[in-house]
């Protein structure tokens, strides 16, 4: 590597967290309203830039608690955002992370240093954000997708266990389609995501169900 060649100049890594909730059967995301520049006034995901002496996940993890107070989230790398004119500043490589919580079981802060507020946005009402996260957060929906037949993406979602009616209406929800009850059953059953921990619960007072916890 040639660090004279002026093309190496000028470069620097973002990280952003997509961090998911489901609400009654809907799905949020967490954005926070930037209050410098560039895209001062715009709404944004969570996140900035890595330090140079820090790794990414430690940066990924200090930039939330910074704008949002949070900390402690299981997330994981689901993309990484190559274009090069995506910050007007410098070329800035951009990593997203994702993350599905029980947002009842944290709090936020509605404003910090460098933002003026925080809050839940329904996935279908996103308005126009900062740099690329409106494509950040499209991918991220696609991943969780992709991901959520393993199960292991909604554990912190539903810390408490979790009934297979609620699933089916969370699924239904994130796939976009209704899906077949019995052949969603005997599926998760089947690919043994699910531990019963013989408890029962009758959901939104119906008949009992079990309890599971995802594996």
């Amino acid at each position: 590597m040639d660090l004279s060649n002026p093309l190496y100049k000028n470069q620097g890594i973002h990280v952003n967290i997509v961090l998911f909730t489901v609400n009654n059967g809907e799905i949020d995301v967490l954005l926070v309203k930037r209050n410098n520049q560039p895209f001062v006034g715009q709404w944004a995901l969570p996140g900035g830039a890595v330090y140079n002496n820090e790794d990414t996940n430690d940066a990924m993890n200090r930039e939330l608690f910074e704008k949002t107070g949070i900390k402690n989230i299981d997330a994981k790398v689901f993309s990484v955002f190559g274009n090069p004119n995506r910050a007007p500043q410098m070329r800035m490589l951009g990593i997203g992370y994702i993350a599905v919580i029980d947002k009842s079981a944290i709090s936020f802060i509605r404003k910090s240093q460098k933002t003026d507020d925080a809050d839940w946005f329904n996935i279908d009402e996103i308005p126009q954000l900062a740099y690329d996260h409106n494509e950040m957060v499209s991918k991220a929906l696609e991943y969780l997708k992709q991901q959520v037949w393993q199960g292991g993406i909604l554990k912190t979602l539903f810390p408490n266990g979790v009934t297979i009616p609620e699933l089916y209406e969370v699924y239904s929800k994130i796939l976009g389609q209704n899906l077949d009850r019995r052949n969603f059953r005997k599926k998760l059953l089947n690919d043994n995501i699910l531990q019963d921990t013989e408890q029962v619960v009758k959901y939104k007072g119906k008949k009992s169900s079990k309890i599971y916890k995802i594996i």
